[in-house]
């Protein structure tokens, strides 16, 4: 009930992490949309707090669509964040993924608002279930054909790895922080890392890691050929307003 009136009180608020190339200045601003809710109270909860209840509500699409609607909108009142903006991933459960009228309401709103479709990137959960393998396909077909990316996220830890990415045509691999967190001590996930960013560089992808602590950790990936980090180490969530009234 709480989620319920979070969406139609537009309590949901948008935060943003930066996502950093590892090599070259890269082509503006990267970021990863993520989503806190605001208490009445004014205390900010991160996912943990809603986002079981909403699973088992059903209504994880819902709030999919509320976070794209919102970030559009936003894009669309600043064109200056726009200029600045190479690519903002958005996350889609395993619920809207297997939503057939899905791929047509984003194409209806990014059209309507005049947002460029090269500078959104849909990203996937691999933890979570498509329900339906060819929903799921020509969703993703009709993102890239309108010019949008999609990314593979939680790589390495999910329910069908390597699976997904013989069954659809991603941009980019995050490849999950379960291997990035203790990659300097680990041989086993500094050969897991290596693997899946040979995998990712075979097939035309690029990687990106979560979880990134420090510039050791970021000085290894960068020798593994990872082409972009994320974690605390370059850039902790903030709102989105937020991280685009920082200079370039």
């Amino acid at each position: 009930e709480e989620v319920k009136a979070t969406l139609s009180g537009k309590r949901f608020v948008l935060y943003a992490q930066p996502i950093v190339p590892l090599s070259g200045e890269g082509d503006g601003l990267h970021c990863e949309i993520l989503l806190r809710l605001r208490q009445k109270t004014g205390e900010i909860e991160a996912p943990a707090y809603f986002f079981p209840a909403a699973e088992r509500a059903q209504l994880t699409g819902e709030i999919d669509r509320y976070v794209i609607a919102e970030l559009l909108d936003w894009l669309a009142r600043h064109p200056d964040a726009v200029e600045r903006l190479g690519k903002c991933a958005i996350n889609l459960t395993g619920w809207s993924v297997s939503d057939p009228a899905l791929a047509g309401w984003i194409q209806e709103h990014v059209k309507g608002l005049g947002i460029p479709p090269q500078k959104l990137c849909f990203e996937i959960t691999e933890s979570q279930a498509i329900a339906s393998r060819d929903v799921a396909g020509r969703l993703i077909e009709s993102l890239r054909a309108m010019g949008s990316s999609v990314s593979l996220d939680d790589f390495g830890t999910g329910l069908a790895t390597y699976d997904y990415l013989k069954s659809f045509p991603f941009d980019y691999l995050k490849i999950d922080g379960a291997f990035i967190r203790d990659v300097l001590q680990s041989k086993v996930d500094q050969s897991v890392v290596q693997s899946i960013t040979a995998v990712a560089r075979t097939m035309g992808l690029q990687t990106i890691a979560e979880f990134v602590e420090n510039e050791a950790v970021i000085a290894l990936l960068r020798g593994y050929g990872v082409d972009y980090v994320q974690g605390y180490g370059v850039g902790k969530p903030v709102p989105l307003d937020e991280l685009f009234a920082v200079p370039q």
